[in-house]
């Protein structure tokens, strides 16, 4: 009789044990038709830098480098840092084809110009550098020497140009001459149907007006502008010089959270400390940050940033 006890026991545990099991996985399973909420696993609508688009900024730049005399290396990278044309000038020296091409790299993958750090201030020998080796150290590219440039469209990096075979600042110069070459044949060229860009029409004020959410923790100025552009379409510069005559860097931390604003109220969020404001040239489809008192002697009215609209 105990050992007739002892199995009903044991038959009466296991039943309850496969009833809570059924149980437990019944409460896990999602309602009928319900499907897990899953992150957007690509990007869409991004524009991207093609051959012909290269080619012409090497011809643009190439016709610079004649016009002040020089013979110049130039590199066109996409906004990974990928090589995408390049020219070698007769006369130009053949060291400067590798350098050419690091000034383009940094310039697509750091975002931004490329030249001495700090931006502003006397140059951190040192700092220099240990950037350079450090990159050269874990098999990447960084060069602080001036001469390589972002192309930006629509607030989107998309790529980059590394000149070299001249001082640094005729290496700049004759890179931003090539990407000016580029955007004014882009603005003049009708968008393509269904393309997106028709955006860039309105003018750069009403595009601000987009709503956007932000979350900066400890972001640098220029990243937090970058966001901007990137989400607004509108390509968004930095005055260095204006930046430094009111003792402000484009490396300055941004520590603030807004949610479905427009546009214009996180610019005025990152201003109003530091008497930044934003100027807007709508033929050539930019905007540029700078002090108030640089836009004074220079005559350009600021673009108004109301925090509530």
């Amino acid at each position: 009789m105990t050992s007739i006890r002892s199995l009903l026991l044991v038959t009466l545990l296991i039943l309850l044990a496969s009833g809570h099991a059924g149980t437990v996985a019944d409460d896990k399973k999602p309602e009928s038709g319900a499907l897990p909420a899953v992150a957007p696993l690509v990007t869409r609508g991004r524009v991207q830098l093609n051959l012909a688009g290269a080619e012409m900024i090497i011809g643009a730049a190439k016709q610079k480098s004649a016009a002040i005399g020089a013979h110049m290396n130039i590199a066109v990278v996409d906004d990974g840092g990928h090589l995408l044309a390049f020219a070698r000038m007769d006369g130009a020296r053949p060291a400067s084809a590798y350098t050419a091409l690091t000034k383009a790299v940094t310039g697509a993958t750091f975002r931004q110009e490329t030249g001495p750090r700090p931006v502003t201030g006397e140059p951190d020998i040192l700092l220099n550098l240990s950037l350079q080796n450090a990159a050269s150290a874990s098999g990447g590219k960084l060069t602080t020497l001036k001469g390589g440039v972002p192309v930006i469209v629509d607030g989107q990096v998309i790529g980059a140009v590394g000149v070299g075979g001249g001082t640094g600042e005729q290496d700049a110069e004759v890179a931003k001459a090539g990407i000016q070459a580029f955007q004014d044949a882009l603005d003049a060229q009708p968008a393509a149907a269904g393309s997106g860009n028709d955006a860039r029409k309105l003018p750069i004020a009403e595009r601000l007006k987009k709503k956007i959410s932000v979350d900066f923790k400890r972001e640098f100025l220029f990243k937090a502008l970058e966001l901007v552009s990137e989400e607004t379409g509108v390509a968004i510069l930095i005055d260095g010089a204006g930046l430094k005559a009111v003792g402000v860097t484009q490396n300055e931390y941004q520590n603030f959270q807004l949610d479905d604003v427009p546009a214009t109220a996180v610019l005025h969020r990152m201003f109003q400390q530091s008497k930044l404001v934003l100027v807007v040239d709508d033929e050539k489809n930019k905007a540029m940050v700078t002090s108030r008192s640089a836009a004074e002697k220079r005559g350009l009215k600021p673009l108004p940033l109301d925090e509530e609209n």
